[in-house]
C-alpha cells in the first residue's frame, strides 16, 4: 500500500481487499495453467509479495519504517476478531455455499479438472480461492474472512468518501461526519449483514466494484490520493472481479462507459483498463469454454458469447484513438442506457409471464420487506433520485452509471438464464442488489461536495 501511496487508517482495509484479489488471481493462474494448485503455494506467494517489496524499498534507502503501536492494536484486534468469529460460527449456510465449499475442496485437493463445467460457470472461482484453505485444516471454510471483508468494505466506503471530501471541506467537521455516515449506513444494513455471514460472493462483488468507481470518481476530482493507485487498484480489481460473479463481465464494461468517454483520463489508461477487462474476460471464459468442450457438453451462449465480448473488446479499443469516437463518445452513455432499457422492453414484450413473475417477486422482496431489506433499499433509492435531480456535479457520472445501468442489466438477466427471479431473500436479483448498494451510498454522501467540482463533461449528467 505504501508503495501506492495509500497510508493512514485506508491503508489495512484495501490491503486487505488487495491481499484477497492477489490470492485469487494467483490461484486462477494455477488453475487455468495446470500448476500445482495447493493453496498453501496460493498463500506463500500472496504472503510473500508485500515482504518482498518491503525488502526490495530497505535495500533502496526507501523508508520502511513501521508505527509499532498502531500496527500491535491491528493485529491484536484483527486476532480477536478471527478467534470471536471462529468460536461463535456465525455463518449462514445454504446449498449455494456447499457448491463453493465443493470447488474449494477440489482445489486444494489438486482435483480441479473434475469439477463440472457448469458449476464453474455459476460459482466461478473467486469465492472457492477465498475459502479454499480452510480444507487444510479439514473445514469448510473460513468463518471469518468474510464477516472481515465486510468491515474491510465500511472502512473503504469511509475512506473514499473522506478522500473526496477533503477536496472541498479539508478538515471541517463534514469530512469526519459523512465518511461515518456512510459506513454505518452500510454496517446497520439489515440484509449487508445477513450477507457479511453467509458464504457468498456478494459482499466481495460489491467491495470490488466500489473500489473500481470509487478510484475513478477520486481520480477524476483530483483528490489528494496517489494517482498510482487510483490507477493500479481498479487494474488489478478488474480481473478478480470477473471471475467473482457471471454477471461481472458486463457490469465492469458499464461502469468503465464514463471513463472511456471522459477526458479526465489519458487514453493510455482507457486503452489499458480495457486490456485488463477484456484479457480476464477472455483467458477465463475460454478456459471455461475448453472445459465443456473436453466435457462434450455443448457451450453456453454465455460462454461463447463473453468470450466473442472480449475480442471485440480489443478492436474497441483501437477505437478509443480514432477521431470519430471523440465526436461519438458524447452520446455513448445516453444511448447505452436507453439500449439496455429498450432491450429489456422486447424481452419482456416477448416474455410477459417471465416479465410479471419477475416484477411481483422484486417488488415484495424490495418494497414489501420479503426480501430482508426492510425499507433499506426504497430510502435508498429515495435519497438516490433527489441527489440526481438536484445536483448536477459531472463527476458524479464515475458512480452513478454503475448503479443505473445494473438495473436494467439486472432484470434482462432473468430472460437471459430463463428462470424468473422468485420472491425471497435468497432470490439472484434480491441478492444482487446487494452490489451496489455500497456505491449509492456513496453517491449520496458524495453529493456533498456538489458545490465545487464544476467538471468539464457536463453532457454526462
Amino acid at each position: 500500500m505504501r508503495i501506492m501511496g495509500i497510508t493512514g487508517w485506508g491503508a489495512p482495509p484495501i490491503g486487505f481487499v488487495t491481499g484477497i484479489i492477489f490470492l485469487v488471481l494467483f490461484g486462477e493462474i494455477q488453475v487455468i495453467t495446470g500448476l500445482s494448485i495447493t493453496p498453501v503455494y496460493t498463500l506463500l506467494i500472496t504472503a510473500l509479495i508485500p515482504v518482498s517489496i518491503w525488502i526490495w524499498r530497505f535495500k533502496k534507502g526507501c523508508s520502511v519504517s513501521i508505527q509499532i503501536l498502531p500496527a500491535l492494536l491491528l493485529g491484536v484486534f484483527t486476532a480477536l476478531i478471527v478467534a470471536f468469529l471462529y468460536s461463535a460460527n456465525l455463518l449462514n449456510l445454504s446449498p449455494d455455499s456447499y457448491r463453493y465449499a465443493q470447488i474449494g475442496s477440489l482445489i486444494e485437493s489438486g482435483n480441479i479438472d473434475v469439477a463440472q463445467p457448469s458449476l464453474l460457470l455459476k460459482r466461478q472461482i473467486a469465492v472457492p480461492m477465498m475459502h479454499a484453505s480452510a480444507n487444510l485444516s479439514d473445514k469448510l471454510f473460513l468463518t471469518s474472512i468474510t464477516p472481515i471483508l465486510s468491515l474491510s468494505a465500511a472502512a473503504i466506503l469511509a475512506w473514499i468518501c473522506r478522500k473526496g471530501l477533503e477536496t472541498v471541506h479539508d478538515e471541517s467537521l463534514i469530512t469526519k461526519v459523512l465518511p461515518i455516515t456512510a459506513a454505518m449506513l452500510l454496517l446497520t444494513n439489515q440484509f449487508f449483514v445477513l450477507n457479511a455471514f453467509y458464504v457468498n460472493g456478494h459482499i466481495l462483488y460489491a467491495v470490488l466494484l466500489l473500489l473500481i468507481a470509487g478510484c475513478f470518481w477520486l481520480y477524476a476530482g483530483e483528490a489528494d490520493v496517489s494517482r498510482t493507485a487510483l490507477t493500479t487498484i481498479p487494474l488489478i480489481a478488474i480481473p478478480a472481479l470477473v471471475i467473482t460473479r457471471p454477471e461481472a463481465p458486463l457490469h465492469i464494461g458499464l461502469t468503465l462507459a464514463p471513463v472511456l468517454v471522459s477526458d479526465h483520463f489519458s487514453r493510455k489508461l482507457k486503452a489499458g483498463l480495457l486490456t485488463a477487462l477484456n484479457v480476464s474476460v477472455i483467458v477465463w471464459y475460454g478456459f471455461l469454454w475448453c472445459k465443456f468442450s473436453a466435457a462434450d457438453e455443448v457451450v453456453p451462449v454465455s460462454v461463447s458469447g463473453l468470450f466473442s465480448l472480449g475480442i471485440a473488446g480489443f478492436i474497441f479499443t483501437a477505437v478509443l484513438f480514432t477521431k470519430p469516437w471523440e465526436k461519438l463518445s458524447s452520446r455513448l452513455l445516453p444511448a447505452l442506457e436507453i439500449f439496455l432499457w429498450l432491450v429489456f422492453l422486447i424481452a419482456a414484450l416477448k416474455n410477459q409471464e417471465m416479465f410479471i413473475i419477475s416484477i411481483s417477486a422484486a417488488v415484495n422482496n424490495v418494497v414489501f420487506g420479503l426480501g430482508l431489506w426492510g425499507y433499506s433499499l426504497i430510502v435508498l433509492g429515495v435519497l438516490f433520485i433527489g441527489v440526481l435531480l438536484f445536483t448536477k456535479t459531472p463527476i458524479l457520472i464515475f458512480l452513478r452509471y454503475p448503479v443505473t445501468t445494473f438495473i436494467p442489466m439486472a432484470l434482462i438477466s432473468a430472460f437471459l438464464r430463463g428462470h424468473p427471479y422468485r420472491v425471497g431473500p435468497f432470490d439472484s436479483f434480491n441478492r444482487m442488489c446487494l452490489h451496489i448498494v455500497p456505491i449509492t451510498i456513496l453517491f449520496i454522501t458524495a453529493s456533498a461536495i456538489s458545490k465545487h467540482l464544476n467538471g468539464r463533461n457536463r453532457y454526462l449528467l
